[in-house]
Parts: C-alpha cells; sequence; structure tokens
C-alpha cells in the first residue's frame, strides 16, 4: 500500500522536479497515513513515557524511541533527549544514572542503564544461588510414625 502511495506521489510531481528530500517525504507520508488524532496520542503516550517495573531498558528504549518521533518538540536537543530519558528511569536505575547524564550521548545513558540492570539482575541470581545452597543440604520434612516403624 505505501509503495503505490509513493509512486502515485512520485507521478504527481513535475517532469524534471527534484528528488523528494527526506523531510518532505516524512512529512507527505504522515499526512497521509497518520491522522492528526493518532500523531497527538502518540505525542500524549510519549510525554507521559516512564519505565514501569516490569518493563526492561531495552524495552523502555524502543517505545522511546518510537514515541518521540511524534513530539520532537519535547526532545529538540540531545541534552533534551537524555534528560528525559533519564527521567523516566525507574527509581533504582535513575539513582545511578541521573548523576552521569549531563556528560553522556543518548546511547550512552541507554548502554549505562543496560550495563547497571544487567549487574542488578547477575546480583539477584547469585544470591538466590547463595540462599539456595544455604539450605539445599537441610532436611525440612518429617516421617509419620507409621513410616519410621515400616507400617
Amino acid at each position: 500500500m505505501a509503495n503505490i502511495w509513493y509512486e502515485t506521489v512520485l507521478l504527481r510531481r513535475p517532469a524534471g522536479a527534484v528528488p523528494l528530500t527526506w523531510d518532505e517525504f516524512t512529512k507527505l507520508f504522515k499526512n497521509h497515513f497518520l491522522s492528526d488524532s493518532l500523531m497527538q496520542k502518540y505525542a500524549r503516550d510519549f510525554e507521559g513515557l516512564v519505565q514501569t517495573p516490569d518493563m526492561d531498558v531495552s524495552t523502555y528504549n524502543t517505545k522511546f524511541c518510537k514515541l518521540a518521533i511524534y513530539a520532537p518538540y519535547l526532545v529538540p536537543t540531545e541534552e533534551a533527549r537524555v534528560q528525559r530519558f533519564v527521567d523516566g528511569l525507574v527509581g533504582r536505575l535513575y539513582t545511578v544514572v541521573a548523576p552521569q547524564m549531563k556528560t553522556l550521548f543518548y546511547s550512552d545513558v541507554v548502554d549505562l542503564a543496560r550495563k547497571i540492570e544487567n549487574k542488578g539482575r547477575d546480583e539477584h541470581v547469585a544470591s538466590d544461588l547463595r540462599k539456595k545452597a544455604k539450605t539445599g543440604g537441610a532436611f525440612s520434612g518429617s516421617f509419620s510414625k507409621n513410616r519410621i516403624a515400616g507400617n
């Protein structure tokens, strides 16, 4: 469908016209395929986007990037993009990443948040293994008198 639309756009252009720029193409594409109400909904979704406790950094980053397209006025600079992303991180990640964000690019902030998340996950697994090792050999059940007597 998009291919047919694009061919139609090209056919409507005057002969010898300069090729479409990327900005012209995206504007035409959005105007044709995305209604104003849908664009506004995505912009509102971006405004309210925060990482939830059950959302990993990669998922949050994907949603952030997809929705940021619809609200470029909220992230007009690299610094604003970094600030908004960090502000939406869950508490434990925000606490570690926020003090360092002024010196980092967006991709660096995402990478740092992923590393912290992975380290936390690894520490949680190690802690669980230590707990299991402590209780692994302990016997916690009991036999009834009939079982002990062989009945």
